[in-house]
C-alpha cells in the first residue's frame, strides 16, 4: 500500500477548506491517508476550545473517518524519545505532538504530509511532503 501520515495542520486545512486544501488533496491523491492518535486528540482539543456545537462536531467526526487512525506503540515511544533528545541536543527542541507524529511516520516508514516543514527539520530518516517549498539551506 502507498500510505502517508497526514499532519494535524493538513487535516485542519482539509476540514476547513483552507486555501491550501485543494493542493493537499492533489498531494494526497493515490495515497492511503493516515493520522496519528495525536492528530485526533489535537483536532478534538481545538474543537472543544472553540466550543463547537453538535453539527460541527459531527462534521469533524465524519472528516476524521476518511483517515486510518494509527495508535501508539512501544516502538513509537522509543522513537519519540530519540527524536526529542536529538532535537534538544542540536539546540532545536521539538514539541511533544510533533515528535510523536514524526515517530509514528518513521515507525511505519511512510512520508509525512505537513505544511509545517520547519517543525520536522533535522529529523533523520523522515520524508516530509508539502505543497510549500523547502526553505533554502
Amino acid at each position: 500500500m502507498n500510505e502517508i501520515l497526514v499532519d494535524t495542520d493538513v487535516v485542519s486545512y482539509l476540514l476547513n477548506r483552507h486555501s491550501f486544501a485543494e493542493k493537499y488533496e492533489e498531494l494526497l491523491f493515490g495515497y492511503v491517508p493516515m493520522v496519528s492518535f495525536i492528530t485526533v486528540a489535537e483536532m478534538y482539543r481545538g474543537a472543544y476550545k472553540k466550543n463547537w456545537g453538535p453539527r460541527r462536531m459531527a462534521e469533524l467526526a465524519t472528516h476524521l473517518r476518511r483517515f486510518a487512525i494509527v495508535p501508539s506503540s512501544l516502538q513509537v515511544c522509543l522513537s519519540y524519545a530519540h527524536i526529542s533528545n536529538a532535537a534538544e541536543s542540536h539546540g532545536r527542541p521539538i514539541e511533544t505532538a510533533e515528535a510523536f507524529i514524526a515517530a509514528r511516520a518513521l515507525s511505519l516508514n511512510i512520508p509525512l504530509a505537513t505544511n509545517n516543514r520547519r517543525h520536522f527539520e533535522g529529523i533523520e530518516g523522515l520524508t516530509v511532503l508539502s505543497v510549500q517549498p523547502a526553505r533554502p539551506a
